[in-house]
């Protein structure tokens, strides 16, 4: 599991720094680094669709953020990106990609939203 990999988790660690710079070109060779170490770690499936999404590609996005699903269907960040591409931007009014390190209780307001529509 992608989670017990540190050098994999500094790498993880470091893109969504990136990202949140805006340095989207520079975060994107960090995430392939990541893919390289754990190709079965949906962290960096991830990033790569937010990535993906904040270039404007929202079809590729939604692709790795299923690829990210499908890799580890509990791993909550991606099925709120893609419930959130999906649904127009409804949920949560979230128009930014989680990238897996957001305020819990957005997460937690996110989770309840979830069970009111099941």
């Amino acid at each position: 599991m992608s989670r017990l990999n540190a050098a994999y988790m500094e790498k993880i660690e470091e893109a969504i720094e990136l990202i949140k710079k805006n340095d989207l070109n520079l975060a994107k060779d960090i995430i392939h680094e990541a893919i390289q170490l754990d190709d079965n770690g949906a962290e960096a499936q991830n990033l790569l669709g937010a990535y993906y999404e904040l270039i404007g590609d929202r079809l590729l996005a939604l692709r790795h953020y299923r690829a990210a699903y499908s890799l580890e269907p509990s791993y909550k960040y991606a099925d709120m990106n893609i419930e959130r591409l999906t649904c127009n931007n409804l949920i949560g009014g979230n128009k930014e990609p989680f990238l897996g390190h957001e305020d819990l209780l957005e997460v937690e307001n996110v989770n309840r939203m979830f069970a009111k529509m099941k």
